[in-house]
């Protein structure tokens, strides 16, 4: 009797088909995790596309460039004043307000429009039926 198996219920016969497919499993997942490292994948990335690697580095460069690096413009800008608050008198007085008031009214005037048009636009479609 030592010889001769006996027959394996459908829960072992299971379980034995569970663990021949994950050692059979093993090699693949190694292999795919090694594919799918950030790493390999930044790297193969770079290879297929070097001409969108180097232009996005040169953007990217520029602006930071430009965010860190205080502008001169604006240095020289503070320190002098402009000829229009030299020469600022009564006209300009009294047009500020009134640019103010004109677009608020402007603003107003080119929402209700906005609205009706939508609502125009909306009500004449029919709804899309599933």
């Amino acid at each position: 009797m030592a010889g001769s198996k006996a027959p394996l219920t459908p829960k072992q016969q299971a379980l034995h088909d569970l663990a021949l497919a994950r050692t059979a499993l093993g090699p693949q997942w190694q292999s795919a995790t090694a594919v799918m490292r950030p790493a390999a994948l930044i790297q193969s990335s770079i290879q297929k596309h070097r001409v969108a690697w180097a232009a996005g580095a040169l953007v990217t460069g520029f602006i930071a460039v430009r965010l860190l690096l205080p502008s001169s413009r604006l240095k020289n800008e503070r320190d002098s004043q402009p000829k229009s608050d030299k020469k600022s008198g009564l006209i300009a007085l009294l047009t500020t307000p009134l640019f103010g008031l004109a677009s608020k009214a402007v603003l107003s005037f080119v929402t209700t429009q906005v609205q009706n048009h939508i609502a125009n636009n909306s009500s004449s479609k029919k709804p899309p039926s599933f």
